[in-house]
C-alpha cells in the first residue's frame, strides 16, 4: 500500500485535538463579541520560495503555483501568521521544508485500531444541517444550546466558520458509520482518511482554489484518492476536494 501523509502525532493523529470541538488552538482567535478574518486570494505570480504574501490592498496572497520541490506550506501556520499580522510581520510568509513539519506515515505494522471517542447528542447547529457562516460564537447556537466557536478560515469573502463539534451527524456521518457498533475503527485505509478529513475540515470550507499549496489539503487528496480506490469512499465527499 502506498505510503500516506497523515497530520498528527502516530498514535493518536488529530483526532484528540478535536474530539470535543474539532478545535486547532494554534491558529483560532475565536472571539464572543464578533471576528474580523483577513481576506485571502489566489496569486499566479508568485515564486516558488513562497507560500503567501501580503498585497498592498490589504488582502493576503496565497501561492497557486506551489512551493518548490521539497518544500511546502501549513494552512494552519501560514493562516496564523496572517491573522496575528501585524506591524513588526514580515509580509512574506515563505514555504519551508517538509522534514520540519508534523507529518508521519502509518503503514500496517504500526495500526491495529483507534478507538473512537463517546458520541454526544444534541451537537448539530440549529441555524442549519450544513456549514454555518458566522460573525461570532453567538450564531454558532446547537440543539443542546451549547455553542461552538466562530473561527476564520482561508476565504476570500472574509466570512467566519463555525466550528463543528465532532459529534455533528449531519457532517461527520461517515465518519460514525466508520466507527460501527464496536466504536472503533479498524482499517488503515479508513482510519488515515478521516483522519486527515477532520484535519483538514476548516481549509476545506475555503472558496477559494489554489489550497493545493498546503500540505493538509494534500494529505487529504492523497488518502481521498487511496480510500476511493479502496471503494471506501461515501458519495459525494470526493466532491468535497474540488
Amino acid at each position: 500500500m502506498p505510503d500516506v501523509l497523515v497530520i498528527g502525532q502516530p498514535e493518536t493523529a488529530v483526532i484528540t485535538l478535536m474530539v470535543s470541538k474539532l478545535l486547532l488552538s494554534a491558529v483560532l482567535l475565536a472571539l464572543a463579541q464578533g471576528i474580523s478574518c483577513p481576506a485571502f486570494a489566489c496569486d499566479y505570480t508568485l515564486g516558488t520560495d513562497k507560500c503567501a504574501t501580503l498585497a498592498n490592498s490589504g488582502v493576503f496572497h496565497l501561492n497557486g503555483n506551489g512551493c518548490e520541490s521539497d518544500f511546502y506550506c501549513l494552512a494552519a501556520s501560514m493562516e496564523h501568521w496572517a491573522l496575528t499580522f501585524n506591524a513588526t510581520s514580515s509580509t512574506t510568509y515563505y514555504c519551508q521544508q517538509r522534514d520540519i513539519f508534523p507529518v508521519y506515515v502509518r503503514t500496517e505494522s504500526t495500526f491495529s485500531y483507534e478507538s473512537c471517542p463517546s458520541k454526544a447528542e444534541g451537537r448539530t447547529f440549529k441555524a442549519g444541517t450544513g456549514v454555518v457562516f458566522c460573525e461570532s460564537n453567538n450564531d454558532c447556537l446547537l440543539q443542546d444550546d451549547t455553542i461552538t466557536e466562530c473561527v476564520c478560515t482561508i476565504r476570500s469573502d472574509q466570512q467566519g466558520v463555525c466550528m463543528p463539534d465532532l459529534s455533528n451527524e449531519n457532517l461527520f456521518s461517515g465518519y460514525w458509520a466508520a466507527c460501527g457498533d464496536l466504536g472503533r475503527i479498524e482499517d488503515l485505509v479508513t482510519y488515515n482518511y478521516w483522519m486527515a478529513f477532520i484535519a483538514s475540515w476548516l481549509w476545506m470550507q475555503s472558496d477559494l482554489t489554489c489550497l493545493q499549496t498546503f500540505l493538509e489539503v494534500e494529505s487529504l487528496q492523497q488518502t481521498t484518492t487511496i480510500f476511493n480506490s479502496a471503494s471506501l469512499l461515501p458519495v459525494g465527499l470526493l466532491a468535497l476536494l474540488h
